[in-house]
């Protein structure tokens, strides 16, 4: 019986530190390909990505979703990511009107 719950503890021990390593060390989104510009203001982000870049879009109940830029199509595991000033934009494109000179990044990330 001593041995069997030893055997026991030693497989939720080793379950245990998997699932922590699972949790604290999993890889992060990799960014693929970065696109980058700065804000001119009064002008919303997707506007000033269509005047200077070849995109494609669908559109969604949430506005305009960015499909292609350059030609850059993301595969069914990716998207193309928009950040303000290295943060994840609250909003689409289309909402996000220019303050001053932000920094405004596309970045074709991939799920994990």
């Amino acid at each position: 019986m001593f041995k069997v719950r030893y055997l026991v503890l030693i497989i939720l021990i080793v379950v245990a530190s998997t699932a922590t390593y699972s949790l604290f060390f999993q890889k992060p989104k990799e960014s693929i390909k970065v696109i980058s510009y700065n804000c001119d203001k009064d002008k919303t982000a997707f506007d000033l990505l269509s005047s200077s870049y070849k995109i494609e879009t669908k559109d969604t109940d949430f506005g305009k979703m960015v499909t292609s830029i350059e030609g850059s199509k993301p595969t069914d595991k990716e998207f193309w990511a928009f950040y303000i000033d290295s943060k994840s934009s609250p909003v689409g494109a289309e909402q996000y009107n220019c303050i001053d000179q932000e920094k405004i990044e596309w970045k074709l990330e991939s799920f994990q």
